[in-house]
């Protein structure tokens, strides 16, 4: 039985590392397998939940924050691009509050190299760096998604899941935040 609630702030992080042997922006750099999709959802009785889909998986927080799923997240791209492991955590989260305080706190090692950049950025100013391209879409209207399923519906359409929402609706903003520095 399906259980609809309406979505709104659709959060995309991406994420990959450059060397100097990378060429383009930071979009032709993303590590797709390493991406987060995110949303909030909210029912009629007005409760909350944190909608998250990672490595194939559809999560479902009910009243809880990003923060609340951020150890899963970490440890999971973390197995997927053992790279990503000691910065994984303090990235994801400053990706998505689009600030310093995750590297600062979870990766205080590599708070110096902290960046901030466009996704059209040339990434050989930067490299080698891991980094994190994060777009938000505030307005949702006419979106729904299925708390037992992920699917979408959106204007009649059928969406299977957060992944393949991207591109429906115009972003609201977007941004880039990096770390200089090879991880050794």
């Amino acid at each position: 039985m399906k259980k609809l609630v309406e979505m709104s702030d659709y959060y995309n992080l991406r994420f990959g590392y450059c060397n100097s042997e990378s060429e383009s922006d930071f979009i032709d750099n993303i590590n797709g397998k390493l991406n987060i999709h995110v949303a909030k959802g909210y029912d009629e009785e007005e409760n909350s939940f944190l909608l998250i889909y990672h490595n194939n998986n559809f999560m479902v927080l009910k009243e809880k924050s990003f923060f609340d799923s951020l150890d899963i997240l970490a440890n999971s791209i973390s197995d997927l691009n053992p790279l990503f492991a000691e910065i994984a955590k303090g990235l994801i989260l400053s990706i998505y509050d689009r600030e310093d305080y995750g590297i600062n706190t979870f990766s205080p090692k590599f708070k110096e190299f902290y960046f901030e950049a466009r996704e059209t950025d040339e990434v050989n100013e930067f490299s080698p760096c891991f980094f994190s391209v994060g777009s938000v879409t505030n307005d949702c209207s006419n979106s729904k998604i299925d708390l037992n399923s992920g699917e979408i519906t959106l204007e009649g359409t059928l969406i299977n899941n957060l992944s393949d929402f991207y591109g429906y609706l115009d972003e609201d903003d977007t941004w880039v935040i990096g770390i200089t520095k090879n991880i050794n």
